[in-house]
């Protein structure tokens, strides 16, 4: 009897036991559930108060991003309708050259290097405007057949004869420009001669590379009524070259001759410079790559 007495005893001290270590478990469990809730919960607390601290901050910081993008869309749309603008004038003056002038075959590509089709429009306005008897050109190439297009349709209006000249440093442009000439059928409209570049010298300094003087004296026929310079080359950014080039033939301008210049904008100083020592007023164009329009004053300026 008391054996089985004291196995009873035993058995609810076991239970007892284990319900114990049942619920501290059960309640260590729920401690850690509790602290990591807890946790979440002071996590989200700080990150809105940080906010709240800091919404001025925030706010700022979202509405210069929002205006660097609202700039950017707008200089985009800038962009994009100056491209269309310029697109569009360079479509209107190509039209309007081929409409004007009858060339037997297409013409290379306009721009870049070569003549832009708004200064083409300005050189086929000005001359058949002025209908000048001689032309020199520094510089050849698609200018070069224009030129020669327009001095075959002016001698078959009124018969009388026109000369065109177009000086180049390059022998390969050179012979270049008269194959293409060949090509539209103008090797008598237009010649074009090779003068290889040499320093010029003012006042027994060098100053620039030019056309050779030699070359220039020999070959430039009579008075000269316009001047198309493209040429020489503005090595380094260095335009007196162009300058030299005109100061070179100054003694052989007609009073009131038109100089032409092309890359206006880059060269703008060495034009100004030209003006003074040959003498004249110039008139400045906002077209491809900007152009300038010198109307020579005999005795206005320091060459003669």
């Amino acid at each position: 009897m008391k054996r089985d007495r004291l196995a009873a005893i035993m058995g609810r001290t076991i239970t007892a036991m284990v319900a114990g270590a049942g619920c501290a478990l059960v309640g260590g469990v729920v401690g850690v559930a509790l602290r990591a809730d807890l946790a979440a919960v002071g996590a989200v607390v700080g990150a809105s108060a940080w906010l709240s601290a800091h919404q001025g901050l925030v706010r700022r910081q979202l509405r210069l991003r929002l205006d660097q993008l609202q700039n950017s869309v707008a200089a985009a749309n800038t962009e994009l309708a100056r491209l269309c603008n310029h697109h569009a004038r360079q479509l209107e003056a190509l039209t309007g050259l081929y409409g004007t002038l009858a060339f037997r075959v297409p013409l290379p590509p306009l721009g870049g290097f070569a003549i832009s089709a708004d200064l083409a429009s300005l050189v086929v306005r000005e001359v058949m405007l002025r209908r000048p008897r001689t032309i020199i050109e520094f510089g050849s190439g698609v200018s070069t057949v224009i030129l020669g297009q327009l001095a075959k349709r002016l001698q078959e209006q009124d018969g009388l004869p026109r000369t065109v000249v177009s000086f180049d440093h390059s022998r390969e442009y050179a012979e270049a420009t008269r194959l293409m000439l060949e090509a539209h059928g103008l090797a008598g409209a237009a010649s074009v001669v090779w003068a290889p570049l040499e320093p010029a010298r003012r006042d027994g300094c060098s100053t620039a590379l030019t056309y050779s003087t030699s070359v220039l004296a020999a070959k430039v026929p009579g008075e000269v009524d316009l001047v198309l310079v493209d040429g020489p080359p503005a090595f380094d950014g260095d335009a007196r070259g162009r300058r030299e080039a005109v100061v070179a033939i100054a003694s052989r301008l007609r009073d009131g001759s038109l100089v032409l210049f092309d890359d206006a904008r880059r060269d703008r100083c060495s034009i100004e410079e030209t003006a003074q020592a040959v003498g004249g007023t110039v008139t400045y164009v906002e077209d491809e790559k900007g152009s300038a329009l010198l109307v020579y004053q005999r005795g206005a300026g320091g060459v003669e």
